[in-house]
């Protein structure tokens, strides 16, 4: 009996043990594809950059050389960005000075947030032929200075066109809405009811359609007397130096002020709002007062 325990407790253990050794294998499997894997990956890279380090000529030594037979207006550029542009589009222009015919095969960047194109893959060029190359560069996200790489691959070898891209601070915000704010001010000494016409509109009528009580307090009222850096000819509504009941707030709604930038909002005065919607807003405006 003992015998036979014994030899049970080892064909167990035997199971065991191949289970594990089944186990390792495949996890020595999957290391081995991953480390293959990676492996091919960085010979990829290698030989691109490799090609690159062996082929590419600084771009003043190729204009000099002229081995190719374009002769570029310039090899290198700077260029700056105008405050808030999302992208910027260039061009190297060429002329194909030699005595026989250029291919241009394939053109590239050095990185993603620039494209150059082409008109035709291959591009052929007799003897005397102009052309330009057009780079595009995404700027959105992008601050400071940017250096950039063209590399264009020609039947007589390869071109390298450099680029220095200056991207303009973005003026804040607060900035660009003081000087819209003294624009819009000259045109309500104009028209007190412009406010209510154009791209105005947008914000100062289009939202109070259909809106009642409260909400239309927020979208008609608030916009302007509620603001974070209202102007300082707008009055917080709250702080009123002065007593204001429901005659006060319909005199202010419905007529404004006729001798200065307060419109009137009654609809048949020139405004947006029906009289259904002064009642609602008068009410909120002298329940909350009180």
């Amino acid at each position: 009996m003992k015998t036979t325990e014994q030899n049970r407790r080892k064909y167990r253990n035997s199971l065991c043990f191949s289970a594990l050794k089944c186990h390792r294998y495949q996890d020595f499997v999957r290391i081995v594809n991953h480390s293959a894997k990676c492996f091919r990956g960085f010979l990829r890279c290698a030989t691109k950059w490799l090609a690159i380090a062996l082929f590419t000529v600084p771009s003043g030594l190729l204009n000099a050389a002229n081995h190719t037979g374009l002769e570029w207006d310039a090899v290198t550029k700077t260029v700056s960005s105008r405050p808030g542009e999302l992208k910027l589009e260039m061009a190297y222009a060429f002329t194909n000075v030699s005595a026989a015919e250029v291919v241009i095969q394939h053109v590239a960047t050095s990185c993603g947030c620039s494209v150059a194109k082409i008109p035709v893959k291959p591009w052929s060029l007799p003897p005397g032929t102009n052309g330009q190359i057009n780079v595009t560069v995404d700027l959105r996200g992008r601050r400071g200075v940017l250096s950039k790489s063209v590399y264009v691959v020609t039947s007589r070898g390869l071109v390298v066109l450099g680029a220095t891209v200056n991207i303009a601070a973005t003026p804040p915000a607060t900035a660009v809405a003081m000087n819209d704010r003294g624009k819009n001010i000259q045109i309500a000494k104009v028209d007190r009811q412009a406010v209510f016409k154009g791209d105005c509109a947008r914000c100062h009528a289009t939202p109070a359609k259909g809106k009642m009580g409260k909400e239309l307090f927020a979208v008609a009222c608030g916009i302007c007397h509620e603001a974070e850096h209202r102007a300082s000819m707008v009055p917080d509504l709250l702080k009123l130096n002065k007593p204001t009941s429901e005659v006060y707030w319909r005199q202010w709604v419905e007529i404004g002020n006729t001798t200065g930038l307060m419109p009137a909002f009654l609809d048949r005065n020139g405004g947006i709002l029906n009289p259904k919607q002064v009642d609602s807003l008068i009410d909120f405006m002298t329940l909350r007062k009180k």
